[in-house]
């Protein structure tokens, strides 16, 4: 199950584990859906918010990121990219750093 800290946890992990600053926007929401089960989302672009086309985040280069934690695993699964974006397996993972270092190797792929 996530708590509080677990959104602004991730954000930080991510902002610091891309050194070559291939995410250029980044946002890290959660959403209870149904009451018992929360997810975590993951919004990241690898554009400028500035350089959007009509100031939309679809228009960008962009992959949102769905995280659901069972029994202490996450489980990862990309659940909508922009163009041209490469691919991605859904995966279970056991904490939060790895899911950002996922997160930050899928974007230095472009």
């Amino acid at each position: 199950m996530f708590d509080s800290t677990d959104v602004e946890t991730l954000d930080s992990l991510i902002r610091t584990k891309d050194p070559t600053d291939c995410i250029k926007y980044n946002r890290v929401s959660y959403s209870e859906l149904g009451g018992s089960s929360i997810s975590l989302f993951v919004n990241s672009s690898a554009d400028k918010s500035e350089e959007w086309i009509n100031g939309i985040f679809h228009n960008s280069r962009y992959a949102i990121f769905s995280i659901q934690s069972d029994k202490g695993v996450y489980k990862l699964e990309l659940i909508s990219t922009g163009l041209d974006m490469p691919k991605f397996r859904k995966c279970k993972i056991k904490n939060l750093d790895d899911i950002s270092d996922k997160i930050v190797r899928y974007f230095s792929e472009l």
